[in-house]
């Protein structure tokens, strides 16, 4: 006991002898401070200030620049080239809001589509999109990442923009890419996962993604619990042998699932002949991902017309596996169809045979995912107002049976035309639907 107690007597001594004054001083907590910041900088600069050291990190060597000036020059660059596209009539109502934010020092959320005025497959992709960024956003991906997360949020506002501005396809498509793309890097950095190869590795992505939007949206539990087991399953793909983890994860049985309608089970039974073909060609090579995207578009589909979910729901997830089967089939691509619609005399009602013919256009549509334009014909002759009326109104006419059959009213056009020099007055009370 003798030297613990020299011991602890020694140690009294010396703190009593400590001028604990000086560490009260200014001077000694501004070293303090400035030394607590340094360090910060060094070990984790992803909460740096502006301007900071690089990291480390061979993904971050460039000066870490803040996720609010980050996305101020993403706005700046989005605003620039949707100048250059449509001039002045570009509406800068929601960058202008968005930039305000980040002047009150806030940082701006992705709009929710119907704020857009979204609605149909096109809301519930975007809103999907929404909110597996968000979900980046909850892991950090704002500060440890800011100018991948700024190309993100950049991406789905322009995609959100363009298809709410009803832009042409092909416009609407590249910012939907580039969102993808920004995300799918965030989450390699943020979520890294087991599996080496690109099919797994997409796969598990749309898997959890979904089972994320399932849960925090709907609700759905269930569901949710089944496509994130699949998508755990797809991750650790890399713990088993090259045979069994191509044979792991399969297109969804339908013999599970409940309240198909006849022609939909069908339907369903088909396309899921084709994508086993396909996935068996090419589960590895340079359309993987393409692959990985149409495997899971395809579950979503059978889930969504199992559960009778609303129609843009299903259309949703239908439309994006037929435009992911469309890359990875190597047929040549669908020629651009025109189909007659005919109208009698001074008659707006549509025949039976008519009716046929534009049954068979909406499948010719949804079988390729295409947009539909349907082209009044208005004869010159006569009252010309009542005679463009009347063109329109057949039209319409149309895009309701167009869309009753199951084409989203989102990718169905109405135009108006005159008729052609070489086309009789009968030829001219008709309605052309031109499939792209």
């Amino acid at each position: 006991m003798r030297p613990a107690g020299a011991k602890f007597i020694a140690a009294w001594n010396w703190l009593r002898s400590v001028r604990w004054r000086r560490f009260a001083s200014v001077r000694f907590m501004g070293a303090a401070l400035a030394a607590t910041a340094l360090a910060q900088v060094v070990t984790n600069p992803a909460h740096a200030p502006s301007g900071a050291a690089p990291a480390a990190d061979a993904a971050d060597r460039a000066p870490y620049v803040s996720f609010s000036v980050a996305l101020r020059e993403a706005y700046a660059e989005l605003a620039r080239a949707e100048t250059e596209t449509i001039g002045a009539d570009f509406d800068r109502a929601l960058l202008d809001h968005n930039l305000k934010s980040l002047d009150a020092r806030s940082w701006p959320a992705p709009p929710h589509p119907a704020s857009l005025g979204l609605t149909g497959p096109t809301a519930i992709a975007v809103d999907e999109g929404r909110l597996r960024l968000l979900r980046l956003y909850g892991l950090g991906a704002r500060e440890a990442h800011p100018r991948q997360a700024a190309a993100a949020q950049a991406a789905l506002e322009c995609w959100a923009l363009r298809a709410a501005l009803k832009r042409d396809n092909a416009a609407v498509e590249e910012c939907e890419d580039r969102f993808f793309a920004a995300v799918i890097v965030l989450e390699d950095w943020l979520l890294p996962l087991k599996t080496p190869d690109p099919f797994h590795r997409r796969l598990a992505r749309e898997y959890l993604a979904y089972a994320n939007y399932k849960a925090a949206v709907e609700g759905d539990q269930i569901d949710a619990r089944h496509f994130a087991d699949k998508g755990l399953r797809a991750a650790d793909a890399a713990a088993q042998g090259a045979a069994e983890a191509q044979a792991a994860i399969e297109p969804e049985e339908l013999e599970r699932w409940f309240g198909f309608e006849r022609g939909e089970r069908h339907e369903l039974s088909v396309w899921r002949i084709r994508l086993a073909l396909a996935l068996d060609k090419h589960r590895t090579g340079a359309r993987a991902a393409a692959a990985a995207v149409a495997l899971a578009r395809y579950d979503c589909w059978v889930d969504r017309a199992a559960e009778r979910a609303g129609a843009a729901h299903a259309a949703k997830c239908r439309g994006e596996f037929i435009d992911a089967m469309r890359e990875l089939e190597d047929g040549p691509a669908p020629a651009r169809e025109t189909i007659a619609v005919r109208f009698g005399y001074d008659r707006l009602a549509l025949a039976a045979e008519e009716r046929a013919r534009i049954a068979r256009a909406a499948a010719s549509a949804l079988e390729r995912n295409a947009a539909v334009s349907v082209a009044a014909v208005a004869w010159p002759k006569g009252h010309r107002a009542v005679e463009a009326r009347q063109a329109w109104r057949r039209a319409e006419q149309v895009a309701e049976a167009l869309a009753a059959a199951g084409v989203p009213a989102e990718r169905i056009r109405l135009l108006q035309r005159a008729a052609l020099a070489g086309e009789s007055e009968a030829g001219s009370r008709r309605v052309d639907i031109v499939i792209e």
